[in-house]
């Protein structure tokens, strides 16, 4: 089975990313608010992979693959946002993000 925990300070944006995933055979979702919670949720329950927003409060995506690859460095983060820069891309895909998405 494939987990993937989303990560969203907006409940409705992670519905939003999680409902095509939650129709997949053998794929488990987890979700959390922040960062904060996203590295608790990785700790206690080691995803395959992370879906996070760019812009959260108190750990943004790019410190949240900061975290990831001290800590959780085989479990790839994919970074999704509405509004991007080519400049935010390439941070985070130097930083270790697997994947920007807008």
């Amino acid at each position: 089975m494939t987990t993937i925990l989303v990560v969203d300070d907006s409940a409705m944006d992670r519905r939003v990313a999680g409902r095509p995933l939650e129709k997949q055979p053998d794929c488990q979702l987890f979700y959390t608010e922040d960062g904060y919670a996203a590295l608790k949720s990785v700790d206690e329950n080691l995803p395959d992979v992370v879906v996070t927003d760019m812009a959260m409060p108190h750990l943004d995506a790019l410190k949240l693959v900061k975290a990831m690859k001290r800590n959780f460095s085989l479990i790839p983060v994919i970074i999704m946002t509405a509004v991007g820069t080519e400049e935010t891309a390439v941070q985070a895909l130097t930083r270790g993000a697997a994947s920007y998405v807008t």
